[in-house]
Formats: C-alpha cells, sequence, structure tokens
C-alpha cells in the first residue's frame, strides 16, 4: 500500500515487538523508510577517529577507562566504544534521536513515510516524547504513535533469548536482566499522565499473546 506522508513513532518498553513490528509495518507501505536507532548509535556514533582532533583532549585522557576497541572502517582503523553508559548519555543517546528527528523530516518533504521506534516510557513521562512530536520541523504531517507494551515475565523471557543469539544485545540487556524488576518501574512504566498522553494522541499495542502478524494489522488499521 501507498499512503500519505505521515511520522509514525513507536515507544514502549524492552523486547515489547517495537523493532519487529516496525518492519514489518515498513514492507507493508511502500513508501515507507525505516530507521534503525541501534544501527545509528552502534554503527555510527559510538565510532572514534582517535587519531584525529589535535586541538582536544587525548584519546586516552578523555575516555580514560571506558571499555573500547579496534575495529576497521572504509574510512580506517577507528576506536569503537563499547556500551558504557557514560559515553552514550553523553554522545549517542539524545543525538541519535535528532538525527532520526531531521532525516524524518527530510523524508516527508520527499513523500515517505518515516517509520522508527526510539522512545521509553521516561521520555514519554518528562515530557520529551510530547516535544518531539510538537518539534516544529515535522508541522503539517500527522504523526501516529504507537506504545508497545508486554507482560513483564514475557519480556524477560524475550530479553533472555535475545541475548543468546545476540552479542551487542547481549551487553546492552545485560543491566535490564541483572535488575529487570527495577528497571522496569524506574524506566519502563507509565505514570499516570503519561498513560493520559498515549491514549489522548495514540494507540497501545499489546504484543503479549498476539503474533507479529496480529500487531502489525492492528497498527495498519490504527495508521
Amino acid at each position: 500500500m501507498i499512503i500519505s506522508p505521515q511520522l509514525i513513532i513507536s515507544a514502549g518498553m524492552p523486547a515489547a515487538g517495537k523493532t519487529i513490528t516496525c518492519q514489518e509495518i515498513a514492507k507493508r507501505i511502500i513508501n515507507a523508510v525505516y530507521f534503525d536507532r541501534d544501527i545509528i548509535i552502534s554503527g555510527g556514533l559510538m565510532h572514534i577517529a582517535a587519531d584525529k582532533g589535535d586541538g582536544l583532549l587525548s584519546f586516552n585522557e578523555y575516555i580514560k577507562d571506558e571499555p573500547f576497541f579496534e575495529v576497521e572502517t572504509p574510512f580506517g582503523r577507528m576506536i569503537k566504544m563499547g556500551w558504557d553508559m557514560d559515553y552514550y548519555f553523553r554522545h549517542a543517546d539524545a543525538p541519535s534521536r535528532i538525527i532520526i528527528g531531521n532525516q524524518a523530516a527530510h523524508s516527508l518533504k520527499l513523500g515517505k513515510v518515516p517509520i522508527f521506534d526510539c522512545f521509553l516510557a521516561q521520555h514519554v513521562n518528562g515530557g520529551i516524547v510530547e516535544k518531539f512530536m510538537s518539534w516544529e520541523i515535522f508541522s503539517g504531517y500527522p504523526i501516529k504513535l504507537l506504545y508497545f507494551i508486554v507482560d513483564q515475565d514475557v519480556c524477560g523471557e524475550r530479553l533472555a533469548a535475545r541475548a543468546e543469539i545476540d552479542e551487542e544485545a547481549r551487553l546492552r540487556t545485560k543491566i535490564l536482566q541483572d535488575s529487570l524488576e527495577e528497571q522496569l518501574q524506574t524506566y519502563h512504566t507509565l505514570n499516570d499522565e503519561g498513560e493520559k498522553f498515549v491514549q489522548k494522541t495514540g494507540k497501545f499495542i499489546d504484543t503479549t499473546n498476539n503474533s507479529i502478524e496480529e500487531c502489525v494489522e492492528e497498527c495498519l488499521q490504527y495508521i
């Protein structure tokens, strides 16, 4: 199908099926463009040309004891940072969302339907999602918010299964797996205002007992 240009944002719990559902939606909508935030982060923002920038602090002075390893790229050998939270929050967290937002706005002007999943409950609760959706670069285009939820036990099972087959997922989800209940309550649970916002501006998608196909159909009907 081809639909008129609009922005589709997904948010929600980890392992709730946001990524795979959005990817399947992108396959159904011919003029859709799917932006993978993990690729922007791991495939770009976590890389450093350590031998460049002589006017800055040296790489070793700036990074100190944070984890990293060397990788070969088309631009030569570079340093790729491990999933250290200090470096991530300074250089990749908000910047990755700004990159996606600007790419999405450009795609809208080309008649595309940008789709991406890059928000958590804490961003809804803190008003960041509302500000993002009100960003003037999206002015004049419809915005659809899909909020994915899943039972906590199922969430834990999916995280464990993902970690077994994906090394980067294992590194990213280790903290979640170590203290899942605490993490879900702190970062991945909507407060009253957050729930009201999603109910008013978007749609909840519960993936606990539904297949990917059923979730995709539910999303497409809403879109």
